[in-house]
């Protein structure tokens, strides 16, 4: 058997991962703010792309790496995640934050994270572990659910984010997860050994990013994401010359500008000779078909796994990567 963790599994439990995040966050409200910053790399990186997909009455920076941005001040409001508590990067971001006294909310299953927030009297956010049956426990990536419905939360009790129905929400994927593998499974047909690249418009390139990073951490396969318009700018004339064999995934959203739906048009006329598969989100407000298509590149990943003889749980060159920087 492949997926000797349970990986599917854990698929399976999305629903209720929404579920299970949908009462944190309730209880924290921030003062008064004029920018967000959201801190957190790898898997709880992606909260700040969803985040910023869903937010637009606010500015939102996202950092990924050791340096706050020098314009961080007291009109600021800090989230810092870290699913395990422990990322050093998202650390010292926070000891920053705290040493130049901005607002800070810390989102995290426990680890040093919580210890200090705690410690400092830091306004915090507790994830639950989702149970796992396997040795590399549960994967940063697929918790994107548990993170970013408390930060939601938040910004909803501070009025810069609608309270969206978590419930209704959940039920909505849990209907359609049946159809969702289905789908999936079919798709991950068509890819084999070509190099996925997905494209979207910016309100939907956190599904985009997150289907690339599907590819890499459970496929184990190189996979690049980008967005429409800036897409067709630049990366757009490597089509003229095919270094490789690719297959085209376009996520589509039915609020997409009607300059963005043309774009997509066009472009998919002047590459027919590619394989490519062009996917309409399902759902009625943005949150359920943003899930909806998250959900299913997901699945898409997870059968890619399975049919590339591929275990989609351990992650074990950035374990050893990690490890030798331990050593250093």
């Amino acid at each position: 058997m492949t997926d000797k963790e349970n990986f599917s599994g854990v698929l399976e439990y999305f629903p209720e991962q929404i579920r299970d995040a949908a009462p944190l966050g309730r209880n924290i409200t921030c003062a008064d703010f004029k920018n967000i910053i959201m801190c957190g790399i790898g898997g709880s990186g992606l909260p700040g792309e969803l985040v910023k997909s869903i937010v637009k009455d606010v500015p939102i920076t996202l950092v990924k790496d050791y340096t706050l941005p020098s314009f961080a001040n007291s009109s600021s409001l800090v989230f810092v995640v870290s699913f395990s508590g422990n990322t050093e990067e998202t650390l010292l971001l926070y000891e920053q934050a705290k040493k130049r006294k901005l607002q800070v909310v810390a989102v995290a299953s426990g680890g040093k994270l919580l210890e200090k927030a705690e410690h400092d009297g830091t306004a915090y956010i507790k994830v639950p572990v989702p149970k796992t049956t396997g040795p590399s426990g549960f994967q940063p990536r697929m918790a994107f659910g548990l993170q970013t419905i408390p930060i939601l939360n938040v910004l909803g009790n501070c009025g810069v984010a609608e309270h969206a129905d978590w419930e209704q929400v959940a039920a909505f994927i849990g209907d359609k997860k049946k159809e969702i593998k289905e789908k999936a499974s079919e798709l991950a047909k068509k890819i084999g050994k070509k190099i996925p690249l997905i494209y979207a418009s910016s309100a939907f390139y956190a599904a985009a990013l997150k289907w690339k990073i599907n590819f890499n951490e459970n496929s184990k396969m190189h996979a690049f994401s980008n967005f429409f318009p800036e897409f067709n700018h630049h990366e757009i004339n490597a089509f003229a010359r095919r270094n490789g064999e690719y297959i085209v995934f376009i996520l589509r959203d039915k609020e997409d500008h009607p300059r963005i739906k043309k774009r997509m048009d066009v472009f998919e006329q002047l590459v027919r000779d590619i394989e490519l598969v062009s996917i309409e989100s399902e759902g009625g407000d943005f949150v359920s078909r943003l899930f909806w298509m998250i959900y299913l590149g997901d699945w898409v990943s997870y059968y890619a796994a399975i049919n590339g003889g591929v275990d989609p749980t351990p992650i074990e060159i950035v374990e050893s990567f990690k490890k030798r920087l331990d050593e250093g």
